[in-house]
């Protein structure tokens, strides 16, 4: 079945108020008109929080008269929130195409379009008055007789009454029959909530005043007034005309709902487009490298493709991955990041795909998951190389099908995600070394964007540094206004095998080194870029072994910088056992975890 967003314009439209219970769950979810091919339903606010346009949704609902129910799954076509009719809080409206419909509700459904009258509630009629109606309507509609108030309330809920004539001898009491039917119904004093436009279109044909009945008018409560004794003839043109205008009026609010939302969405569009620009500036750089890593940023953020980036360890893989996000269509949705080193193998799987309570010990209850979690959205996958074959396998799978299934579990979900992966490897020639499944590879490696180094592209290192000044001096509630000279040599002649992370980590530290002063000094900069900038010492000045050892100290802080201070990893990076390198960090007098 075709999820054209103007399905309903082919096909009548039947107002139906009844509630609707849907999965996800929707709070406080009503329908408004249904359809061959989809409903319109309304809930309480906060429903961005668990769907979106295009998300499927299984719904149930009772057909009043048919004595069946309706269950199926369909597909959001739109939905917007907006502040209730009703004046209390937000509510959302959606416009759900049908999927599938069980057999049975297949046929209960089509029975009731094709039955489908008008449905007329009548009050407080007189014998006489009951015959008039039941000749004169009758033919045209199915008439619902209540003898007092609470009964015409149990009738109105049925959920398809289009029109209620309210009759009777005592003008006084009809009028508070109005006024408390729509208090009962509107304003929250019932079990059952409605916005005015879905109220039945009352026709009050009972004595009483033109000062009793006008402000009923003026108030929207009541649609038309007759004059008794009844007329037939007045009596179904009034009782059409009532019937159509509550078709229109649910009809008028949902068409009003759709155009103020692609209004809305215009003018978000509109925003968007200065939005998005602001961001891409915010990301520091001047040097050509970086204006063709955003280019490529640019050129893939609107299309559901896998991303790789490839760079070194604090390149700004995770800032770019959140551009990326930021910038597509799934933008407003949950970005969910996940370092696939941080945590050991055995846990991974069950923090990716959820495990079910009992999967394992400690495993005290259900977790949905990180996929689960970012449905509709976009994960992060960093160090992706650090994944075991086996879960690399179940990783394709989920990316390849859209279906999870938890660690312990036998039900599956179906998940609409976005990957994006990094990695500081040559995953190429880790498929060819048997290192990495090939075909997971080319899956993530749709549109490969490769982060060039820092020392490779210097433009950037002084404005980054100035950018992190500014960024220490909020965080730190220091006043440093610059940099010496000197310090811009030596920042400039480092190698930074840290990249970005390391530039930002030594210019906190040169900050906090400044113990006041105006601007950071050569002094104040961590020993290894000091260095840089001093001239070499003559040949023989020192010994073999203490150059070895001053190299072999830089390398590891360097590395361990590059790592967040986490041994494992930076023995990983410089293919080294963790124990030696925690042991010959620590006589360097060098601080790591893990």
């Amino acid at each position: 079945m075709s999820h054209d967003a103007d399905f309903h314009l082919r096909e009548p439209r039947y107002p139906l108020v009844v509630q609707v219970v849907t999965e996800p769950l929707l709070p406080d979810c009503w329908s408004v008109n249904v359809s061959q091919s989809g409903i319109g339903l309304v809930a309480a606010g906060g429903v961005e929080s668990v769907l979106r346009e295009g998300q499927g949704l299984g719904f149930e609902l009772s057909l009043p008269g048919v004595g069946g129910a309706v269950r199926g799954r369909g597909t959001v076509v739109w939905m917007y929130g907006r502040t209730a009719s009703t004046g209390q809080g937000v509510e959302t409206a959606l416009g759900v195409a049908f999927d599938s419909l069980a057999a049975d509700s297949r046929v209960v459904l089509e029975r009731w379009l094709r039955e489908h009258r008008f449905q007329v509630a009548v009050v407080y009629a007189s014998p006489g008055e009951r015959e008039v109606i039941a000749a004169t309507v009758s033919g045209h509609a199915d008439v619902h007789l209540a003898a007092d108030e609470q009964e015409l309330l149990r009738i109105a809920a049925r959920g398809d009454i289009s029109a209620v004539i309210v009759c009777g001898d005592d003008g006084r009491e009809a009028v508070r029959v109005v006024d408390r039917m729509y208090d009962s119904l509107v304003s929250g004093k019932g079990p059952q909530v409605l916005a005015p436009d879905l109220l039945p279109a009352v026709i009050f044909a009972a004595a009483g005043s033109a000062d009793e009945v006008v402000p009923l008018f003026n108030s929207g409560r009541v649609f038309r007034a007759l004059f008794r004794p009844l007329n037939n003839e007045a009596l179904l043109q009034a009782v059409e005309a009532a019937c159509g205008a509550h078709g229109q009026r649910t009809e008028q609010s949902r068409v009003a709902h759709a155009l103020e939302r692609a209004f809305l969405r215009d003018r978000s569009r509109a925003r968007s487009a200065g939005a998005k620009a602001k961001r891409f500036d915010q990301v520091v750089h001047q040097s050509r490298a970086m204006v063709d890593v955003l280019a490529r940023v640019r050129r893939v953020a609107g299309h559901k493709v896998s991303v790789l980036l490839h760079g070194e360890t604090g390149t700004g893989k995770e800032v770019l991955a959140k551009l990326i996000h930021d910038e597509s269509p799934r933008g407003a949705s949950v970005l969910v990041t996940q370092d696939c080193g941080a945590i050991p193998e055995t846990l991974l799987e069950s923090e990716l795909f959820g495990h079910v309570a009992g999967a394992f010990t400690g495993a005290i209850a259900d977790s949905p998951g990180l996929f689960t979690m970012a449905d509709g959205g976009t994960i992060f996958l960093d160090e992706i190389e650090n994944m075991s074959a086996d879960l690399q396998a179940k990783l394709l799978r989920v990316i390849e099908t859209g279906v999870v299934r938890p660690v312990g579990g036998a039900r599956v979900r179906h998940v609409d995600v976005r990957v994006i992966a990094a990695t500081n490897r040559d995953l190429r020639h880790d498929t060819e070394t048997g290192r990495f499944r090939a075909d997971l590879f080319y899956r993530l490696n749709t549109f490969p964007i490769r982060i060039p180094p820092l020392r490779e592209r210097q433009d950037d290192i002084l404005p980054l540094a100035h950018h992190f000044r500014e960024q220490s001096n909020a965080k730190l509630e220091l006043r440093v206004t610059g940099f010496a000279a000197a310090v811009e040599t030596a920042l400039l002649a480092y190698g930074w095998p840290g990249n970005a992370r390391e530039l930002r980590n030594a210019v906190e530290f040169a900050m906090l080194m400044c113990e006041g002063a105006a601007q950071v000094e050569l002094g104040h900069l961590p020993e290894p870029i000091q260095e840089r900038a001093r001239p070499s010492a003559p040949v023989g000045a020192t010994s073999l072994k203490d150059q070895v050892a001053r190299f072999e100290k830089d390398t590891i802080a360097a590395a361990l910088t590059q790592n967040g201070g986490v041994i494992r990893r930076a023995a990983r990076q410089l293919h080294t056992n963790a124990v030696t390198l925690r042991r010959k960090a620590l006589s360097y007098g060098l601080a790591g975890k893990g």
